[in-house]
């Protein structure tokens, strides 16, 4: 099981045998919002093997599962998709910041100060899902281009290649 921590949250791995882990999974299977925005949201969890960059973690935060993210690597550019639980969507923290904008500005930070080889991140969000919209753009991404079915944000290290 691979696992990394930021100032804010525990990113881990599923773990099958986990009740806790199951149910908050299942959860997200069953939302509507989620099943509308992250097609096969079960596949997207890695069963075998193991790849720092090409996995599935549920993001904890005291000793609660408040969402799921999923980054995988396409040519030193990081895609992220993510999902926040129903129950801690729009609850923001100390600072203003809902949940799913922390969560990506903390991963964010790692995946900048850890991997050196990373171009940009990017999250590709529905055009009509206008809360991941605002959620990517307060956690410093950019939109950069449109798509058929999206539109294109990408968020580049403070320090460029």
């Amino acid at each position: 099981m691979f696992s990394f921590n930021t100032k804010n949250f525990e990113f881990f791995s599923y773990d099958f045998n986990n009740e806790m882990e199951t149910s908050f999974l299942k959860e997200l299977i069953n939302d509507e919002s989620t099943n509308k925005y992250i097609k096969n949201i079960n596949a997207l969890i890695n069963k075998e093997g193991y790849n720092p960059l090409r996995n599935a973690y549920l993001v904890g935060k005291d000793n609660e599962i408040v969402g799921y993210i999923n980054l995988y690597e396409k040519l030193n550019i990081i895609d992220i998709d993510i999902a926040v639980g129903p129950r801690f969507r729009g609850i923001k923290n100390n600072s203003n910041e809902t949940i799913g904008c922390q969560i990506l500005k903390d991963v964010s930070e790692y995946l900048f100060d850890n991997y050196i080889f990373i171009r940009y991140l990017r999250a590709m969000i529905a055009k009509s899902n206008n809360r991941s919209i605002k959620t990517v753009t307060n956690a410093g991404f950019k939109y950069i281009d449109s798509y058929s079915e999206g539109e294109e944000y990408r968020k580049y290290p403070n320090k460029r290649l």
